[in-house]
């Protein structure tokens, strides 16, 4: 993708903790985007990927992007994350399943998953069936 933000970025790791937060009571943004980490990390190590090297791979390109991307309105992103955790009222900024499985193709395709549609048609089935289970019991 070109003339990507780097808050654009950081957005695209909110919509997963909008949708992680409630369904793990995480309530801190620290212990939330770090629980999320070492879950994609578990996910990884599931599919056999190396999350060593994940993790240094993911370091290094988030050192490269900060040092050669324009940042965006990061101030945006920062007051979201905020209202999620101080904001009874928040709304996830995304509720659609086809969102969800764009979202999990794409984290896995950068983690190096070959298998990352298979893996995401898995997810958003879950997904789907976590949905009907939650508003079945409403």
């Amino acid at each position: 993708m070109d003339d990507v933000t780097n808050a654009q970025r950081a957005e695209w790791g909110l919509f997963a903790l909008a949708d992680f937060v409630p369904r793990t009571g995480v309530d801190a943004a620290d212990d939330a985007i770090g629980d999320l980490i070492t879950n994609l990390l578990h996910l990884a190590r599931g599919y056999g990927l190396d999350t060593n090297r994940l993790l240094s791979n993911a370091a290094g390109m988030m050192a490269t992007e900060v040092d050669e991307d324009d940042e965006g309105d990061m101030e945006v992103i920062k007051d979201r994350l905020s209202r999620m955790f101080d904001d009874e009222d928040f709304q996830s900024p995304r509720s659609s399943v086809d969102d969800f499985h764009t979202l999990v193709c794409g984290i896995l395709c950068k983690m190096g998953c070959r298998r990352s549609r298979a893996v995401a048609n898995r997810a958003s089935a879950d997904c789907l069936a976590s949905n009907s289970s939650q508003s079945d019991r409403s």
